[in-house]
């Protein structure tokens, strides 16, 4: 009986430890997951909803955190809704963020105030509005796919991705790619169960760990970076709607000394709809719904305009049409 129950439990024991699975399986592992992400993501057309989102941002000093790596006075957290519509065939973004203000100091006494922004992105301009402000810049389309990684322009379409590649089968293409080219030579893969784990040390030390989940799709569900005490953690749920796997959740990580929290961002798309379901936006200036008046500083030609009847117009042309209309 001894021996049966030994037996069991070296085997429950077995079940449970990551197999490490030899370099071939690796490539042809990366080669499926890239097909079938890149599968799954042609799919999609159009894609619009709502996240919701919680930001932690450690802006005290840093010391005397608490156990859980939190120093609560220094913690600032603030909500926000975005309302998002992708049109992936024209690779082209409408983000609308409302951060709300309940009025109450966060951490050291500071109120975040309520902040609206508008913002369109297309591959040839990146247009964005605060209302508030009634200001409207243009930028070259480069700035916006910038901004668009760690901001309040939210690109849901980043939630595919490892959070520097936007899209999980661009990712797994590099890494086929680089192994092919011989470099990432000593990146290992596991089997945890029903997760596939990767990771990789760079020449300088860095620690980086990938999981690609196939009951997600073959998405890439989590990715960890470890940089000497410092670690940036990004994971992802997914969920399939319609024959699609979407995000549902997504969560970024900064710890300081591996455990203190410098920021956190938590998003959770509370209302998604997609292709011929899709609530579609223009992605236009008209978009932004700018008032009369409002400013427009075009950074791409360098020139400064007032907004007449949702169009740029030169101030001496606003100016006429003000006293025509008196």
């Amino acid at each position: 009986m001894k021996n049966m129950l030994k037996s069991v439990v070296m085997v429950l024991v077995l079940a449970v430890l990551p197999t490490i699975l030899p370099a071939d399986e690796l490539d042809e592992l990366l080669k499926r997951a890239a097909l079938q992400t890149q599968d799954n993501y042609e799919k999609l057309s159009k894609w619009s909803g709502v996240i919701s989102l919680v930001d932690k941002q450690n802006i005290g000093s840093g010391d005397a955190v608490n156990p859980s790596g939190v120093n609560k006075d220094a913690l600032l957290v603030t909500k926000s809704l975005v309302e998002f519509y992708v049109d992936v065939d024209a690779n082209s973004l409408y983000c609308k963020y409302e951060r709300q203000n309940d009025g109450k100091p966060k951490g050291n006494g500071i109120v975040t105030p309520r902040l609206e922004l508008v913002a369109i992105l297309t591959p040839h301009e990146y247009l964005v509005s605060n209302p508030t402000s009634r200001l409207l810049t243009r930028w070259p389309a480069e700035k916006g796919v910038e901004l668009t990684h760690f901001s309040t322009v939210i690109d849901p379409r980043h939630f595919f991705g490892s959070g520097s590649v936007r899209l999980s089968h661009e990712f797994f293409n590099q890494l086929v790619r680089a192994r092919k080219d011989g470099k990432l030579e000593n990146m290992t893969l596991k089997k945890e169960g029903t997760k596939y784990v990767l990771q990789h040390t760079t020449p300088n030390g860095n620690v980086n760990t990938f999981t690609v989940e196939p009951d997600m799709g073959w998405n890439l569900t989590a990715t960890s970076t470890v940089e000497g005490l410092n670690r940036f953690t990004v994971e992802t749920r997914f969920e399939e709607i319609e024959g699609i796997w979407l995000p549902v959740e997504h969560h970024r990580k900064n710890l300081k000394n591996m455990r203190e929290v410098q920021f956190d961002r938590h998003l959770t798309v509370v209302r998604q709809a997609i292709n011929a379901q899709a609530e579609t936006r223009p992605f236009d200036l008209a978009a932004l719904s700018p008032e009369d008046g409002a400013r427009l500083s075009d950074k791409i030609s360098n020139s400064e305009f007032r907004i007449l009847s949702e169009k740029p117009v030169s101030e001496e042309e606003y100016i006429k049409a003000r006293e025509d209309a008196k």
